[in-house]
């Protein structure tokens, strides 16, 4: 089987930053802080007919999206995709679409 990857117009730039809750209480003594706990979703459009699925890449730099796909081995076979894995910062995105072209 050939797998052709087509890059997607789909372009997001995310920055999160880590804000204090609006309704906190100081604490009487110091206690350790829990973590705090971010997501990205993002969302597209389908892609045209023969599409199997879309791979999601995150950088910190735009322009720059080598590596493994944040969802894995296998393709997001949705229109969607939540990226738990973020901490404060400034990320950048790109969803690139999966089209099986024939068999080897």
């Amino acid at each position: 089987m050939k797998t052709a990857t087509f890059l997607m117009t789909l372009l997001a730039a995310v920055t999160l930053a880590a804000l204090p809750r609006a309704n906190a209480r100081p604490a009487a003594a110091p206690t350790p802080a829990p973590a705090a706990s971010h997501s990205v979703a993002l969302a597209w459009v389908a892609s045209a007919d023969g599409v199997t699925g879309y791979n999601v890449y995150r950088s910190t730099a735009t322009g720059s999206y080598s590596g493994a796909p944040l969802n894995g081995s296998a393709p997001v076979g949705g229109v969607s995709f939540a990226d738990a894995t973020v901490t404060p910062g400034t990320y950048f995105y790109v969803v690139r679409a999966v089209i099986v072209t024939g068999a080897t």
